[in-house]
């Protein structure tokens, strides 16, 4: 997925310093057009064999993506009949607002055991 068509939302904090200013979200916030990072090594370098399953956005184009008290929050490939591409795992210990890469577990594997447990009535 090298889409821009993405949208990620959450709760989270809307900033990583203010104070006062930078409190939990009361409503839902999201952020749109979130690319996908080829190879986030550079800024996240580690075992080859951790990056199996996750994958990372830019939010530096952006000047918006996901923030502290976002985790688990979706990615969403709106190209793709809205299908959720991702689950927010980490960011830069930099904090949000630093425009470094953030990262996704990837719900591809996890797509039958999703479909077999999910209870819809």
């Amino acid at each position: 997925m090298a889409s821009v068509d993405t949208l990620t939302m959450g709760w989270g904090k809307q900033c990583d310093v203010g104070g006062d200013n930078c409190q939990m979200s009361p409503v839902a916030q999201e952020a749109s057009g979130l690319e996908v990072i080829p190879d986030p090594t550079d800024e996240y370098p580690g075992d080859d064999s951790f990056w199996d399953g996750v994958f990372c956005v830019d939010t530096l184009n952006t000047n918006s993506g996901p923030c502290s008290g976002d985790t688990g929050g979706p990615l969403i490939d709106t190209a793709n009949s809205n299908a959720v591409a991702g689950v927010f795992s980490f960011g830069s210990v930099e904090g949000c607002n630093a425009g470094k890469p953030a990262c996704y577990a990837s719900v591809a594997p996890y797509k039958r055991w999703i479909e077999d447990n999910l209870k819809v009535e």
